[in-house]
C-alpha cells in the first residue's frame, strides 16, 4: 500500500469513528513509586478492538493530570471504563466515577475485583455496568449498544476470549511506553510487557485464576512471535515479560515458543516448578530465557497439600539445582499465616528458602507475603462471614495485609520475617551490590534466619534499622525498587507530590458512601511498605 493509500484509510477510519470518546481509565494504585509503574495493560488490551472506531482517551491516572480526565469528560463521552484490582485501586476508581455520574456519563467497571464480586460491584451507586474476567469482546459490545442510544439493562456482561488470534494487537501506541519501561528484575533494561497465553488449568485454593479462568489458551506461535518481535523492534527493548500465569502449561507449545525466538531477543517468565521440570533447561536458556518467577508458597508438605499446590518440596529443590546449573535467574514467592498452617509450619518455609539460596547462587527470595482471603479463592469462602460487605471496604486488602484473622498469634514474629526476607534472600544485596550497610544488615538478620528466632527484643532494633536503611535508600517514599535518574525524567513534580500525598491508609472521599471512608476505621490495618 502506497503512503497515499495510507492516508486515505487513516482519514477513512477517522471519519467512521464515533464523535463522542470512550474513556478508559486505570486508577492510582497507591502502591508503585514514580518510575516504576507497570504498563496499564488492562485497559489497552480493551482498547485493542475499539481504537479504529471509536475515539479513545485513556486516562493513567498514576501520570496522566487530572485535567485530562475533565476535559474528557466534558466531551459527552459514551462511557468511562475503571479497570480495578482489589485493593487502593477501588478508593480511586469510585472517585472517578464520582465524577463521571456528576457528569451524566454511565460506568463500567471490570478487571478482577468487579470479575471476582459483580454483584456487590455493580450493586454500589456509582456503578453501572460490570463486564467480567476476559473484557475485549463483552466490553465492545456493550460499548457498541450505548453508542447507538440504547437503554441496556442488563448489567452484568459476562467476558471471554475463544479465538485470540482474532483480537487486535494490543495497541500499545495509545500510551507513551516510555513511562513504563522500568522492571524491578532489570532497573536499568527496557522491559515491556506481552501476553501469550490466559487461563490455568491448576486450582490451588489460595488462587482465584484457576475457578475463574480454567481453561488454558494461547496464540498460535507464529502470531505471539510476530507481535512481539515487532514490540521489541518499535520500543528498543532489552527484556520482554512475559505475563502469563503460567506459560509452560503446555509444555509442546512453550518449546515452540521459545524455540520461535530462538534467543534474537532476552525474555521472562512466570511459571510453576513442576513445568519447568520438564522442559530442556539449557536450551531455553539458550533461546533467551533470563529470569523465572515462581510460586513455591510454603515449605511444608502438609501446607502444600492442604493448599492443592500438587507439587513437593523434593521437586523445589530439585528443579532449583537444575536452575543453579545455568545462568537464568530465578525467584520464589513464599505466603505464610494460610488458615491452619502452625508455626511449625512457617519455620519449614523459612528453612526451605535458606536452601534454596545456599544451593543456587543465581536465586532470589521475593518478601514472605502473608495470606489475605480474597475473593474467588477457595480458601476464603469458609471465612465469608468475616469478609467485607462494600466495595469501599475491600479496599483495605492487598498484597502488604499482614493483620489477618489468621495471623493473630504470631503477628510480630510474621512481619519480622516479612521484612527480614528481603535482605535473606539476596534480593537487597543484588539491587544494591557493594553497599557495605545492606551487606551488613544482611548477615545479621540471615544468622536469626538460621537460628529461626523472629520475636527476641533484638527486633525491635532490627525494625528501626530496615525502617531507616529503606529511607536512606529511596527517600521519602521508603519503597523498594526504585532508580532515582529515571524517577525524575518519568514523572513531573505534581504527580510525585500528588502520589506522596495520597499514600494508604485512607483514599479520596466518595459522596454517593454512607460515610467517608478518611473517618473510618480500617477493616484490616496494613503492615505498610516498610514491613517489606
Amino acid at each position: 500500500m502506497t503512503l497515499v493509500q495510507l492516508g486515505r484509510a487513516r482519514e477513512t477510519r477517522q471519519a467512521s469513528r464515533s464523535s463522542r470518546p470512550v474513556i478508559l481509565t486505570f486508577p492510582d494504585t497507591d502502591l508503585e513509586m514514580p518510575g516504576t509503574y507497570h504498563l496499564p495493560l488492562s485497559i489497552l488490551s480493551v482498547a485493542a478492538p475499539l481504537w479504529e472506531k471509536y475515539e479513545l482517551v485513556l486516562y493513567d491516572q498514576r501520570v496522566d493530570p487530572p485535567e485530562k480526565y475533565a476535559d474528557a469528560l466534558a466531551r459527552n463521552p459514551i462511557a468511562v471504563g475503571v479497570s480495578s484490582m482489589t485493593g487502593t485501586q477501588l478508593y480511586h476508581g469510585l472517585e472517578l466515577s464520582r465524577l463521571a455520574k456528576q457528569a451524566g456519563v454511565p460506568t463500567i467497571w471490570g478487571n478482577w475485583h468487579p470479575t471476582l464480586l459483580p454483584e456487590q460491584t455493580v450493586a454500589h451507586p456509582l456503578v453501572d455496568y460490570v463486564v467480567t474476567r476476559e473484557g475485549e469482546q463483552a466490553f465492545a459490545n456493550l460499548i457498541a449498544r450505548l453508542a447507538g442510544g440504547e437503554t441496556v439493562e442488563q448489567k452484568i456482561w459476562p467476558g471471554f476470549v475463544s479465538n485470540w488470534d482474532a483480537i487486535p494487537p494490543v495497541p500499545y501506541h495509545l500510551v507513551d511506553c516510555e513511562l513504563y519501561l522500568y522492571n524491578a528484575q532489570y532497573p536499568h533494561a527496557r522491559v515491556l510487557p506481552f501476553t501469550f497465553s490466559r487461563g490455568c488449568p491448576f486450582q490451588c485454593a489460595y488462587c482465584a485464576t484457576g475457578n475463574l479462568v480454567s481453561k488454558w489458551r494461547s496464540m498460535e506461535v507464529d502470531t505471539a512471535v510476530a507481535r512481539v518481535e515487532e514490540l521489541v523492534r518499535r520500543y528498543r527493548l532489552d527484556i520482554v515479560k512475559f505475563t502469563d500465569e503460567n506459560i509452560t502449561t503446555h509444555p509442546k507449545r512453550f518449546q515452540a515458543l521459545a524455540e520461535g525466538i530462538n534467543g534474537r531477543f532476552e525474555w521472562m517468565i512466570q511459571s510453576r516448578l513442576d513445568c519447568i521440570d520438564r522442559q530442556d533447561i539449557d536450551q531455553i536458556e539458550k533461546n533467551g530465557l533470563r529470569l523465572l518467577c515462581s510460586g513455591l508458597e510454603s515449605g511444608s508438605p502438609r501446607v502444600l497439600e492442604m493448599i492443592k499446590k500438587r507439587e513437593s518440596v523434593e521437586t523445589y529443590l530439585r528443579v532449583n539445582r537444575r536452575l543453579a546449573a545455568t545462568n537464568i535467574r530465578s525467584t520464589y514467592n513464599f505466603i505464610m499465616a494460610f488458615p491452619g498452617e502452625t508455626w511449625q509450619d512457617t519455620m519449614l518455609s523459612v528453612e526451605l528458602g535458606l536452601k534454596l539460596v545456599d544451593e543456587n547462587p543465581n536465586c532470589t527470595l521475593n518478601p514472605y507475603y502473608t495470606f489475605v482471603p480474597y475473593p474467588g479463592c477457595a480458601l476464603a469462602e469458609q471465612f465469608e462471614d468475616r469478609l467485607p460487605k462494600r466495595l469501599e471496604d475491600w479496599a483495605q486488602f492487598d498484597r502488604f495485609n499482614a493483620h489477618t484473622p489468621f495471623s493473630e498469634k504470631h503477628q510480630f514474629e510474621i512481619s519480622n520475617i516479612a521484612f527480614s526476607s528481603k535482605f535473606v534472600g539476596r534480593r537487597f544485596a543484588t539491587k544494591f551490590p557493594g553497599n557495605q550497610r545492606v551487606a551488613e544488615f544482611t548477615e545479621k538478620l540471615t544468622y536469626e534466619w538460621r537460628r529461626k528466632d523472629f520475636g527476641g527484643e533484638q527486633w525491635h532494633r532490627y525494625r528501626e534499622e530496615n525502617i531507616e536503611l529503606m529511607r536512606d535508600l529511596f527517600g521519602d517514599y521508603a519503597f523498594d525498587g526504585v532508580i532515582k535518574d529515571r524517577q525524575t525524567k518519568a514523572k513531573n513534580d505534581y504527580v510525585a507530590q500528588r502520589l506522596a500525598e495520597t499514600k494508604m491508609p485512607h483514599g479520596p472521599s466518595v459522596e454517593a458512601a454512607a460515610e467517608d471512608p478518611a473517618n473510618r476505621e480500617p477493616v484490616y490495618q496494613n503492615v505498610g511498605a516498610n514491613d517489606y
